[in-house]
């Protein structure tokens, strides 16, 4: 979730922080700290927690409207390049033990603001078996660190991590472990797959990148003359998660009126029996219909305001995805109006 920290403000704590929307909670009529405090339960022991959960849900939910609203309107690929590299023990030998560290960089080459970058998972052929082997993935200022026993011969690791930055680093010690590298390369440089069958990085749509180096750290890196004995299975995707929180400053007001409506309808539920809980409880219908629309207690037909806001969100968000050109979307969907007498 990208959700910032204090996206929408809650008026009443103690830091008093502006919020990154610029938005309260507490504008939104019948919206309180006092309210929600006095609506809290055993699983949300304060308000302002009480607050914060119906905001993360709020954001899903909004995202999840606007996926639909994408899907309907566009036909989008998805997966849209894979690499995926074969060890194959036809030639090779086993890495010496070196006092340095060995690196392979993951790179998206596509640079495409609706792509993400997954490695899915590394496999390498050990000659010793080793607990405790740690390795790390370094993605950006993040690094996330794994450690697996390693036994004789060939271990597969899941990882399943989403790269953030675009590229990132996987680093290990080449002094605990001989791995098997499937071929004795010589220079730096590699062909994608001219190396086939022994050793291929097929990078089926020239869009990831992977490149080997060792050295003390990541300041001082050398070119590799072999592939670090390390196989990668990395997926480049379509990601519409990470391309609806380019767009979140868009749907602050739909995000903002969302909370609203999921606090209000908590009220309604709670089982809580105090003049606080009762006065928010009579507020919460005529607000919910406000909101989400309906019929008034006037009979007249009301509109929501979450979908009005949502809406002009969306055309804003949907006319830019359709100048930016990218490889997601295959077109808009033909849509045919059928006219009833």
């Amino acid at each position: 979730m990208c959700l910032p920290a204090n996206y929408i403000g809650i008026r009443g704590t103690c830091d008093g922080a502006t919020p990154v929307s610029g938005l309260y909670i507490n504008d939104l009529p019948g919206m309180s700290l006092e309210r929600a405090a006095a609506s809290t339960d055993e699983v949300f022991l304060r308000g302002v927690d009480f607050i914060r959960a119906n905001e993360r849900l709020a954001f899903e939910m909004v995202r999840q409207d606007w996926k639909a609203a994408i899907a309907r309107d566009f036909t989008l690929r998805g997966v849209i390049d894979t690499i995926d590299r074969k060890i194959n023990f036809a030639q090779g030998e086993y890495l010496p033990l070196e006092n340095t560290s060995r690196y392979i960089l993951i790179s998206d080459r596509l640079s495409d603001q609706m792509t993400s970058l997954r490695i899915n998972k590394i496999q390498l052929y050990a000659k010793n078996a080793w607990n405790g082997f740690n390795f790390n993935v370094i993605d950006g200022e993040e690094t996330h660190t794994f450690t697996v026993n390693l036994n004789v011969g060939l271990n597969s690791i899941n990882i399943n991590r989403t790269v953030s930055s675009g590229q990132a680093f996987i680093e290990y010690d080449a002094s605990q472990v001989e791995l098997f590298d499937p071929r004795n390369y010589s220079g730096t440089g590699y062909g994608r797959c001219s190396d086939y069958p022994y050793a291929c990085d097929c990078s089926f749509d020239d869009y990831i990148s992977v490149r080997y180096y060792d050295g003390p750290d990541l300041g001082n890196l050398a070119a590799l003359g072999n592939r670090a004995g390390i196989a990668v299975n990395a997926t480049l995707f379509c990601d519409l998660d990470y391309t609806f929180c380019q767009y979140v400053e868009l749907f602050k007001f739909a995000i903002w009126v969302k909370m609203g409506i999921l606090i209000a309808e908590k009220y309604l539920s709670s089982d809580r029996s105090n003049p606080v809980v009762f006065a928010a409880k009579q507020d919460a219908q005529r607000l919910l219909t406000q909101w989400k629309g309906g019929v008034d207690g006037d009979g007249f037909e009301v509109k929501s305001e979450y979908w009005k806001h949502f809406t002009s969100a969306y055309s804003q968000s949907k006319e830019h995805m359709k100048r930016s050109g990218s490889v997601c979307m295959e077109c808009d969907t033909l849509r045919f109006i059928h006219l009833i007498p």
